[in-house]
């Protein structure tokens, strides 16, 4: 009923028609402008009206005129992403809802984006700079002292001006990232940086927004009273005319125009709400007036400046609201599988570290949205944790202890090349280790305090590895808080070698690995580790020894050497059977006699000729992988047996030193009893 009611009443159609044409001219002169605010919204609910009304009037003459007028919008906006990943197709939406029109034509998206990725670099850049000398005006302007009219015009424009600059950038990062997700094209590298900027400058701007509050407070309402005032100074006049007009034709002077009743009405009713508070309420009363008043008595220009400054009353009206929508920055979270490349590009710039408190605030609108849901927010803030974690915080420890290694080792090796700061630039670090802490949602990360702990618990656990290494990691300590502000905690570890080396425990049960790894000097009483692949080798003497019997008492003496003996023993069966060999033996019995034999003649000196003879014999019996002999691994076994014995030795001598010095704490008993 209510449809064929609307149907059959063409009044109702062509006052429809007409406000979309209005409508239509509205949209066209801003969108793409810098006076665009939340005017794509308004473009989804318009073209949603002419569809309907197209449904509503099927069956009769389309009007081709505005037809092709809102088909040509696609040219400025082919695409409004309205929720999440949920993106709104102009032409697409049409020919769904109008098939009756003719065949799809090309919705032109393709080419859009290609535009825009080529563009984006330098339109947020262009955005960058504005919202910049924005920034900067703001700071400038905004002050207690001076209360001026023009000022308060100015500051009136500069509060609107932010909010139109904000829905600008957030409509180039909403709608490059919708249609990504919509269209299987991946996001350029050149493209990232000029995205997550975005973000930035709407943080930026609503921060600036949040650190004038104050004064916005104190000064909005004196700048709504003289927007108000404005209004007023032009349709008073005319008021005043229609009422004298209306006035005169009481009188019998002309006949009384409807029309103009219904205007002066229409203008009383704006003018006593305009001298009132600017509340939501008089607001919309004032905006329903103004859409009725028929202005054909009104002047052009007239008409164009009461409705801009009705709009802009309406903006500062609703700033607080109107800003936190422009500057929210929720949508990333539909994309944050780009939040770890954005971190990971935010660490190569070190001069501008403090963008990224902006970044983590635009990430934290995210958290706002997911709060309610428990789980996700906790799953989300966990993936921010580790993103910043894995993409700023690990790589930056990384390099800062990378960076103190070469400058101190440049510094100590003459033949390691320097770096040229000219030829490969500077990479500032320090930039990130000053910076505030960074709020990730709930929780607080503060990347100085993280370095540090990495530096600490790096340097301690390479110093307890590798103790002579301490003088480094000292300047190193020393070179982190000089140049990074760092201080560093001292590991208390020793700084050199342990006096005590070897514990005789540990060579006691591993006797056969030492006998074979270390040779003995006689004289001085000393094992050296023979020469190996290590940068150092390990020696023991008698004050090692001594100082592990201290450690673990005399009775380790006993338990040594005992231990020794057995393998000794074991030892000197294997030099038993090798000598009982009949290879071995037949051959040493014959050089034997032969000795005898010729003893005078050689002077009982055994001859270089036949030990050269019986070792090239014992080669022909075999050989191992090492080229070893017989006679080479008896040599072996001989040495292990006297490194055995010189181990025993050493326990003594390392017993006796032990002692003596133990001798000292006891009195001497002829002493005593002197002087009892």
């Amino acid at each position: 009923g209510g449809e064929a009611e609307a149907r059959s009443n063409p009044r109702f159609v062509q006052e429809v028609l007409a406000n979309l044409r209005l409508q239509h001219a509205y949209l066209s002169q801003h969108l793409g402008s810098p006076t665009e605010s939340n005017h794509r919204s308004l473009l989804v609910g318009f073209v949603a009206t002419y569809v309907l009304l197209n449904t509503l009037n099927r069956g009769r003459d389309l009007d081709t005129k505005l037809y092709k007028a809102v088909l040509a919008l696609k040219a400025k906006v082919p695409v409004v992403p309205l929720y999440g990943k949920a993106v709104w197709v102009l032409t697409e939406f049409v020919y769904a809802h109008m098939p009756s029109v003719g065949k799809p034509a090309k919705d032109g998206c393709d080419e859009y984006l290609k535009a825009m990725d080529e563009s984006l670099r330098d339109d947020v850049q262009a955005l960058h700079m504005q919202a910049c000398a924005w920034m900067v005006r703001m700071e400038s302007q905004f002050s207690s002292k001076v209360w001026l009219t023009e000022v308060l015009s100015v500051r009136g424009n500069l509060l609107i001006q932010g909010v139109l600059l904000a829905h600008h950038v957030s409509a180039v990062a909403r709608t490059n990232l919708g249609m990504h997700m919509r269209a299987p094209v991946p996001i350029r590298q050149s493209n990232l940086r000029p995205l997550y900027q975005c973000a930035q400058l709407l943080k930026a701007i609503h921060m600036t927004y949040f650190r004038k509050t104050d004064l916005v407070a104190e000064q909005a309402p004196h700048i709504q009273r003289y927007l108000q005032a404005c209004i007023l100074k032009i349709l008073e006049p005319i008021q005043s005319d229609l009422e004298t007009q209306l006035g005169t034709s009481h009188q019998g002077g002309f006949k009384q125009e409807e029309a103009k009743v219904d205007m002066l009405c229409m203008v009383r009713v704006i003018c006593d709400n305009l001298r009132g508070p600017n509340t939501l309420q008089r607001r919309q009363v004032v905006a329903i007036a103004w859409d009725l008043t028929p202005k054909r008595w009104i002047r052009e220009k007239d008409i164009e400046e009461v409705t801009l400054l009705l709009r802009k009353l309406d903006i500062l009206g609703r700033l607080e609201r109107l800003v936190g929508e422009a500057c929210d920055c929720s949508f990333l979270f539909w994309s944050r599988g780009l939040v770890p490349l954005f971190l990971a590009d935010c660490r190569g710039r070190w001069q501008e570290t403090h963008q990224l408190h902006f970044l983590m605030a635009a990430l934290r609108d995210c958290g706002d949205l997911l709060e309610p849901g428990g789980l996700m927010y906790k799953q989300y803030t966990k993936f921010l944790m580790d993103a910043l974690e894995g993409e700023l915080v690990e790589p930056l420890c990384r390099e800062i202890e990378t960076d103190l290694r070469l400058r101190i080792h440049s510094a100590q090796i003459a033949q390691l090349q320097k770096s040229n700061p000219v030829k490969e630039g500077v990479n500032d670090l320090s930039t990130f280790v000053g910076m505030r802490p960074l709020r990730v949602l709930g929780d607080v990360v503060d990347v100085k305090a993280k370095v540090t702990q990495y530096l600490d618990e790096t340097f301690y656990n390479l110093t307890a590895v590798a103790t002579n290494d301490w003088k480094t990691y000292g300047e190193m300590r020393n070179l982190a808080q000089s140049r990074y502000g760092l201080r560093l905690t001292e590991t208390y570890l020793p700084v050199g070698t342990l006096e005590q080396g070897l514990d005789v425990l540990e060579i006691m049960r591993n006797i056969h690995v030492f006998v074979t790894r270390f040779t003995y000097t006689m004289h001085t009483q000393v094992f050296v580790e023979k020469p190996n692949s290590n940068k150092y080798v390990n020696t023991i003497g008698i004050q090692q020894v001594a100082n592990s019997i201290r450690t673990h008492g005399t009775g380790i003496m006993n338990t040594t050497v005992n231990y020794t003996y057995q393998y000794l023993a074991k030892r000197f069966a294997v030099l038993s059977q090798f000598l009982y060999d009949d290879h071995i033996r037949s051959r040493l019995l014959k050089d034997a006699k032969a000795f005898r034999d010729q003893a005078k003649e050689l002077g009982n000196r055994y001859p270089f000729e036949r030990a050269h003879t019986f070792n090239q014999e014992i080669r022909r019996l075999g050989v191992d992988k090492a080229g070893l002999s017989y006679l080479d691994k008896f040599r072996v076994l001989i040495t292990e047996i006297g490194n055995a014995l010189g181990y025993v030795r050493l326990i003594r001598a390392g017993g006796l030193n032990h002692v003596s010095g133990a001798v000292g704490f006891i009195p001497d008993l002829e002493l005593v009893d002197a002087q009892r």
